[in-house]
């Protein structure tokens, strides 16, 4: 490919909202040196917060004509699509195959989508990008045979800027602190630690308590299971505080014992996951997909069936009688934001020369 020995990004994605791939983007802009401009498709927390930290922001919600005239004026610009609704939108642009790449961030095949939607996605959207990025090894898999050769694994910046797991007192709060950090959806099983939590209030003696903060957001109009979590959570025998949304999670996580991730469907990857071994506290993954591969892989945290609160209760219950605080390895360097940004910047420096 002939280009600038220096290409550089124009980032595109669709939503502006605080959600995981908008999450990753705000990380990735901050210790990438290839990102030129962000292209998003809405107005909203994302471009707040990247015009806060220096990235120049355009918001448009038809690109195409812009992208077409930045390539045209810029060889050294490649478009790269944050997420599959970014991605249409540059293919339908007719941006050449050649100076698009896609970082795939969602799971393709397994029943995520409609039928209609994954022939889309298989047959137009991913065949107009040169190169495929991924977030983990489970979403190459998820990709058509034909495909998978054309992707490489970059992970996802999780607000990791070191390997070193945080050192933390040898014995647990008590109460033992329980943190749930994710989207107030019905995929995220927040149902299914409060399940756990009902198994849990008959199990633990009155000395071995429990404090549960669920720090997320209805952001996608889930506001009707956010009142069933609530309604049901003022019943329990342990506390259950609803914080919202979080930008910052370190001083959360700093006072968790344990951090619990209970999807009911496998996540491509798992931010949460990342930044809860990091910051030491005991983490339960539910055990598939991205979750689960990160777990082996780091040789931290627990697995349980997805979906089984029988199985998170007792997960939780032998921490909690234990007493003691997680133990384990570091991270793998590879997990950290610097070097999932030098993974993606090194795939356009490689790619484009």
């Amino acid at each position: 490919m002939n280009m600038s020995r220096n290409p550089r990004w124009i980032v595109v994605t669709h939503s502006a909202a605080p959600g995981g791939a908008e999450l990753g983007l705000v990380r990735y802009a901050e210790h990438s040196r290839r990102v030129d401009r962000v292209i998003s498709f809405a107005d909203g927390w994302l471009t707040r917060i990247l015009s806060e930290r220096g990235t120049p922001v355009l918001v448009d919600k038809s690109p195409g004509r812009r992208l077409r005239r930045l390539l045209r004026e810029d060889s050294s610009l490649v478009v790269m699509s944050n997420t599959l609704r970014a991605a249409l939108v540059v293919a339908i642009a007719r941006v050449p195959r050649r100076r698009h790449v896609i970082y795939v961030q969602d799971a393709v095949r397994g029943g995520y989508f409609s039928l209609p939607k994954r022939l889309l996605i298989e047959l137009v959207i991913l065949r107009s990008a040169a190169v495929l990025l991924a977030n983990s090894e489970f979403t190459v898999g998820s990709l058509p045979r034909s495909l998978r050769r054309r992707a490489v694994v970059v992970g996802t910046p999780s607000g990791i800027l070191t390997p070193d797991i945080r050192v933390r007192n040898d014995a647990l709060n008590r109460p033992v602190k329980v943190l749930s950090l994710s989207r107030l959806t019905p995929w995220k099983g927040i149902h299914v630690l409060l399940d756990a939590l009902a198994i849990l209030s008959e199990r633990l003696p009155a000395d071995m308590g429990l404090e549960i903060t669920i720090a997320g957001a209805a952001h996608f109009g889930e506001e009707e299971y956010e009142a069933s979590l609530k309604e049901r959570a003022r019943n329990m025998r342990f506390p259950v505080a609803f914080v919202g949304h979080v930008d910052n999670v370190d001083d959360l996580l700093a006072d968790t014992d344990i951090l619990v991730h209970t999807s009911t469907t496998p996540e491509p990857f798992g931010q949460v996951i990342i930044q809860g071994l990091a910051s030491g506290a005991h983490t339960i993954v539910a055990d598939a997909g991205g979750a689960a591969e990160i777990v082996l892989a780091t040789k931290r945290g627990m697995r349980t069936t997805p979906g089984d609160a029988q199985e998170l209760a007792a997960a939780i219950e032998r921490i909690v009688r234990d007493g003691r605080s997680a133990s384990g390895p570091d991270l793998p360097v590879r997990y950290t934001d610097p070097a999932v940004a030098g993974a993606i910047d090194g795939q356009l420096q490689r790619w484009s020369c």
